[in-house]
């Protein structure tokens, strides 16, 4: 019978190596082990991983030439700093009613400091008002008539297409002849037309925080409307293409604003008529829009205005006043996005009258945007 080789006798110290050896492949083959079952334990207890892909910032040069509500920036709350005071906000001065020939903006003066870098309290009073009323001198052109209906009628029947209808703006001398909508977010109707579709030219809206109905008030009525097509340094009048605040702009000109003193914006609550107290370009440096100022930022809005207004009104504005503040925006100093075209007016007081108008004349040195 064949011999079955044997195996050779190991010696103690090759028997030590050979237990340590297994030991060690037995420890790593558990841990290699355990693992695996703690990694599958946890796959089946831990959130799964959200794959969906995230929606891209816009670039620059697709956001709409319509507002960018509120600037896109965290401009953050304002402080009060002073109790409520009474009285004009600026001191009467003279105003020269010299008439003026009418500048195109591309050849007016700029001014030599940026908008960004003057602070609006400091700002000049070239604008500041004459006399508590308009006064009785009617800018060439003006005719009481074409002030027309205010629009108070048809806010009704629109709230019952829409609920958030809250007014209706009407300003002569343009198709602007609109239906205000509010929404406590201000973006909701960036892209939305009245019935909520989406919508390019989209609607007439209110900042969010104004406030609307039975009893409320608000000192800054701030609006908001696209401006498409009528961006220019020197842009059109009347043109019908020129849709929601595209013909707002037509401000800039001195004979459209002295044709154009008054607006009409109503709510559901009370019909009312806005004496206009300036028309002006900025930079989104210039804090216009609270609705709710203290007299301090107030006065600074007030001035701010008047200062960088293309024209001097000759319009007081009072603490005790309401104002309205119309925004859009414009390309006339670029294509940077930070640049807006702003019409203000405060509510007519008891006992003022549309028959005659505020003396409307050239301002020689607004404060414009330096983009």
């Amino acid at each position: 019978m064949q011999e079955t080789p044997r195996r050779k006798k190991s010696s103690p110290q090759t028997r030590l190596l050979s237990g340590l050896l297994s030991v060690a492949l037995f420890a790593g083959a558990f841990t290699l082990s355990f693992g695996l079952l703690t990694d599958k334990a946890d796959a089946q207890v831990a959130p799964p991983v959200n794959t969906k892909p995230q929606a891209a910032t816009p670039a620059p040069d697709t956001v709409p030439f319509g507002e960018n509500v509120r600037f896109m920036v965290d401009i953050g709350p304002y402080q009060p700093v002073k109790p409520l005071a009474s009285g004009p906000i600026v001191s009467p001065v003279s105003v020269d009613t010299t008439p003026a020939a009418e500048t195109p903006l591309s050849s007016a003066p700029a001014s030599s400091s940026p908008a960004s870098g003057t602070p609006a309290s400091s700002a000049p009073a070239a604008s500041a008002p004459a006399s508590s009323a308009p006064a009785s001198t009617t800018p060439v052109g003006y005719d009481p008539k074409t002030l027309g209906a205010t629009g108070f009628a048809n806010i009704p029947s629109w709230k019952a297409v829409n609920s958030d209808v809250v007014g209706w703006l009407r300003i002569p001398n343009t198709n602007i002849d609109y239906p205000v909508v509010h929404h406590p977010d201000v973006n909701y109707y960036m892209a939305r037309d009245v019935y909520k579709n989406n919508s390019r030219n989209g609607v007439i809206w209110a900042d969010g925080e104004a406030q609307f109905g039975p009893g409320k008030s608000t000192r800054n009525t701030v609006l908001y409307g696209h401006n498409w097509t009528n961006i220019s340094r020197n842009p059109r009048i009347g043109n019908p293409n020129d849709v929601m605040f595209a013909q707002l702009t037509a401000f800039q000109h001195l004979s459209f604003a002295q044709r154009t003193p008054y607006i009409h914006f109503s709510t559901a609550e009370q019909e009312q008529t806005w004496v206009v107290f300036a028309a002006f370009y900025t930079d989104i440096d210039f804090y216009y829009i609270a609705c709710f100022p203290d007299d301090t930022l107030f006065a600074e809005i007030v001035t701010g205005a008047k200062a960088r207004s293309e024209h001097i009104y000759d319009v007081e504005v009072a603490y005790s006043d309401r104002i309205i503040t119309l925004s859009t925006c414009t390309r006339a100093f670029g294509p940077s996005a930070n640049q807006r075209f702003v019409v203000m007016a405060r509510a007519l007081r008891p006992g003022e009258s549309t028959e005659t108008a505020p003396t409307i004349v050239t301002n020689p040195s607004p404060i414009r945007p330096v983009l």
